[in-house]
């Protein structure tokens, strides 16, 4: 990336320049150490811990909604 900090760029573009590193790596996919201190590492120099973090968080609630709207039965 020349002289632009990633963090100004879009989230998706963001998710691209790390998958696209991700396959310069070659990572192996039974290396899950490795793979998690890499992974965690690119999260934060492009800046996308919080944005998982946020989403993760989102999904969990939809998801703990929508079990206690199936298990209340009909209304």
């Amino acid at each position: 990336m020349p002289d632009k900090d990633v963090k100004t760029l879009s989230l998706l573009q963001r998710f691209r320049l790390m998958e696209r590193e991700a396959r310069e790596a070659d990572l192996k996919p039974w290396n899950f150490h490795e793979n998690g201190k890499w992974y965690g590492e690119k999260y934060d120099k492009y800046g996308l811990t919080r944005p998982l973090q946020t989403f993760c968080v989102f999904a969990m609630i939809v998801i703990i909604a929508f079990g206690i709207w199936t298990l209340s039965g009909p209304l």
